[in-house]
């Protein structure tokens, strides 16, 4: 193929193409309706018989005796392709069934944007990706577990985006057979569950990545009574995840530990078709302060848990899985690094625009650890998202794994305490991702209307820029609060840590330093605007329109909150008035896309905001959790919440 010049016209592509033009002829498709399109036989590309071809070429069941010509081309790359359009027809030659999956989901976007009646506008194609493992992982973990409807449509997302990795992180919310004490309550994944969304996966080109904490990250299994002799610290202890007092890492020295991560895997891992299970091991911020104290002492801790760690692994090659791991441990114990499971991999992760991803990059590849990097979509903690954050964390990220060769990219999209915000507010994030680990060199939000349409596009179907433009323009208005915050912001760590909290070493104000009323107003009156907008754009949209406006409200009153909590007075009754009423609309809205298992506890933690004394001003609330939705204290908790 001749060399090709970027089309100066505005693109219809995301992520962008390596090389593409638009050409002067023109394919006339067949007259006829109703007609199947003439699909990549398997024959030509082998292993593809799994993939749903007219599910990548729907819009071609429009026209019958489609002519597209495929063809295998051994001088391509893993995973790339050319297309050509011309006066006879449509070409595609790919490297392997990926790089053919990929044509026909370019020739769709291409499609919409150049077809005129029965004329399609020619063109000439050639691409491929940055990096060849592209991934999402979604937390299902923090209360917010996704209905069969919104993973569908989080799948289908991913693949219109040439993802082709995506994990689903869990900690309770899968429901092992003879552990319901842990997941009862909560709607977690079944075993149809996870038999049903491994078949849509692999008909969208995904590989499903089993993800199961198996360390740290273990506090809802600890608190119920029948696992509690497993905790490092049985005690308990406070963390990030909960205001309350509470068990969080398994003992390393323990064997029950194992046991019980052998028992996890052997019922989860073998639904699961692809080489990796993730198996967490990350934030272990108890291990060597309770019962593995004496062996911490003597052995290190980085050999302590180095020891734990292969020991996963085993568990895990028992499955034919290779193990993923997160890499904060092991990056801040570097003596391990000689010593990891050989056929694991690291994944370094670092959720800042200033984190150091290019340095602990750089301690990887000279150690000779294979890993993968992951970045964030920053809309945890954050009420409404904080894009420039998101942004230069995914900039910087794909950058490090270019520059040392990770062999994998992920984005993260995390629902710490709680999971507030609706899953809408990730996906500018998600399409920046996505672009850049595909095509570096054109982030597609270099050209805000180019931006703007591919958001339209690939989240509702169609142009949309007007809702696409609020929803850019929600998670974008962060920027005004300048508050200082990392990991969050301001509005949110001033009802994470009320002073009433009974962890009275967090400071919500140390977390946001610069938080003041002059950011606080220009932030609320971006979100009033917004709502205006809101209102004026309604349409069919009517889930994502009500989740937007809801977490809008939400984050006004949230900085309202702050700002009586930083001048020290009471609030008044006609703030915790809207507080009720805000927390009862955002709960309505949660039925949209999660189930209601995990309602309960998200509730608990947005009530928390506010002291018993608060709730008892104005009128009464119906925002009261029912009996049977009362969180036990640790004492109690062996059974269901």
């Amino acid at each position: 193929m001749p060399a090709m010049l970027i089309a100066p016209t505005p693109s219809p592509f995301y992520p962008e193409p390596r090389r593409w033009t638009a050409v002067e002829t023109v394919y006339r498709l067949p007259d006829g309706r109703g007609g199947a399109p003439e699909g990549p036989a398997p024959k030509v590309f082998p292993g593809t018989e799994r993939l749903d071809w007219n599910w990548a070429l729907h819009w071609a069941r429009a026209f019958g005796g489609l002519n597209i010509r495929w063809s295998l081309r051994s001088d391509l790359g893993p995973q790339a392709y050319t297309l050509a359009i011309d006066s006879d027809g449509i070409e595609v030659g790919a490297a392997d069934g990926s790089g053919a999956w990929f044509a026909a989901i370019t020739l769709g976007q291409w499609v919409a944007f150049a077809l005129r009646g029965q004329a399609l506008q020619g063109l000439q194609l050639e691409d491929g990706p940055a990096v060849l493992r592209r991934g999402y992982m979604l937390d299902i973990s923090r209360d917010r577990v996704p209905t069969r409807a919104a993973l569908a449509r989080r799948i289908d997302s991913i693949a219109r985006l040439k993802g082709n990795h995506v994990e689903l992180y869990t900690e309770h919310t899968f429901a092992y057979a003879g552990h319901s004490a842990v997941h009862a309550g909560y709607s977690p994944m079944t075993v149809e569950d996870v038999r049903w969304l491994q078949n849509l996966a692999t008909s969208r080109g995904i590989e499903l990545i089993p993800n199961q904490n198996t360390f740290g990250h273990m506090h809802r299994w600890l608190r119920c009574r029948p696992y509690r002799h497993l905790a490092e610290q049985p005690e308990g202890d406070f963390h990030a995840f909960d205001y309350e007092r509470e068990p969080f890492s398994l003992c390393p020295t323990d064997p029950g530990s194992l046991a019980l991560v052998r028992d996890l895997f052997g019922q989860l891992l073998p639904l699961f078709e692809g080489p990796f299970v993730q198996g967490g091991l990350d934030e272990t911020f108890d291990v060597g302060r309770g019962r593995s104290r004496e062996a911490a002492e003597r052995d290190g801790i980085g050999t302590l848990y180095g020891t734990y760690l292969k020991s996963v692994a085993a568990l895990a090659r028992e499955h034919g899985k290779r193990l993923a791991y997160w890499a904060d441990i092991v990056l801040e114990h570097p003596e391990v690094l000689d010593r990891l499971p050989p056929d694991g991999v690291a994944v370094l992760w670092g959720y800042e625009a200033d984190h150091p991803l290019a340095e602990q990059a750089q301690t990887l590849h000279e150690r000779g650890v294979e890993f993968w990097i992951a970045a964030g979509t920053s809309a945890w903690q954050s009420l409404t998202g904080r894009w420039s954050n998101a942004q230069a964390n995914i900039a910087s990220a794909v950058q490090a794994a270019l520059r040392f060769g990770a062999s994998g990219l992920v984005l993260t999209d995390w629902g710490d305490y709680g999971h507030w915000q609706p899953y809408r507010l990730s996906d500018p994030a998600i399409l920046t991702f996505f672009a850049r680990a595909w095509n570096p060199d054109r982030p597609l939000e270099a050209d805000a209307a180019h931006f703007l349409r591919a958001l339209g596009a690939w989240c509702w179907g169609d142009s949309q820029a007007k809702l696409a433009g609020i929803l850019w323009d929600t998670v974008r208005a962060t920027d005004r609060l300048q508050d200082g915050a990392r990991n969050g912001t301001g509005p949110f760590y001033a009802l994470r840590y009320p002073p009433h909290g009974p962890n009275s070493k967090e400071s919500w104000t140390a977390r946001a330093p610069r938080f003041d009323a002059r950011g606080a107003q220009a932030y609320r009156e971006r979100l009033a605007q917004l709502r205006m907008r809101l209102q004026r754009a309604r349409g069919v949209w009517r889930a994502d329109f009500e989740e937007l406006d809801a977490i809008l409200r939400a984050a006004d009153w949230a900085t309202a909150v702050a700002q009586q909590r930083l001048e020290g007075t009471a609030l008044s009754n006609a703030l915790v008035r809207e507080g009720r009423a805000v927390m009862a609309e955002w709960a309505r809205v949660w039925s949209h896309s999660a189930r209601p298992g995990g309602l309960w506890d998200a509730r608990r933690k947005w009530q928390h905001a506010l002291s018993p004394a608060e709730w008892s001003q104005g009128e009464p609330s119906e925002f009261v959790r029912p009996k049977h939705e009362r969180a036990p204290s640790l004492g109690d908790r062996d059974s269901k919440p």
